[in-house]
């Protein structure tokens, strides 16, 4: 797998505002992503996804050493004779590793997802910043 890099993002940004005693400095912004995966599974389905996605899916994207934590969410969606609804979200320091990801071991990891539960789901997914 990936080994860690000690790369990070950050803006360094600084305004000169009239006399110079008068200096405003904003010194580090770090950025975060957050990778979001949304999925809808059948009812007769979820707790099998579910127990995939946390005993195998989840540790082995997270061993590819991109991201450095993930949360699983369950929507709040009664009455909803369609399905579960999950959101997953994957957090990156950077950008490089979001794509290195998403080129080096994401079209294998959905190509397993979707054979495991075809049929089953509907996906979708969203690359987020985090800005607080």
């Amino acid at each position: 797998m990936r080994q860690e890099s000690a790369t990070a993002i950050c803006v360094e940004i600084s305004y000169n505002l009239l006399p110079a005693k008068n200096f405003f400095f904003l010194s580090f912004i770090s950025l975060m992503y957050i990778y979001n995966v949304t999925v809808k599974i059948n009812h007769f389905q979820a707790d099998k996804w579910l127990r995939w996605m946390r005993a195998i899916h989840i540790p082995t994207v997270m061993a590819t050493g991109y991201f450095t934590k993930n949360r699983i969410f369950r929507f709040i969606d009664e009455g909803n004779i369609e399905g579960v609804t999950f959101a997953i979200q994957f957090t990156c320091k950077n950008l490089d590793d979001y794509f290195a990801y998403k080129t080096n071991y994401a079209p294998a990891m959905q190509k397993q997802h979707n054979q495991k539960f075809e049929g089953q789901f509907v996906a979708t997914r969203i690359l987020m910043e985090v800005l607080d």
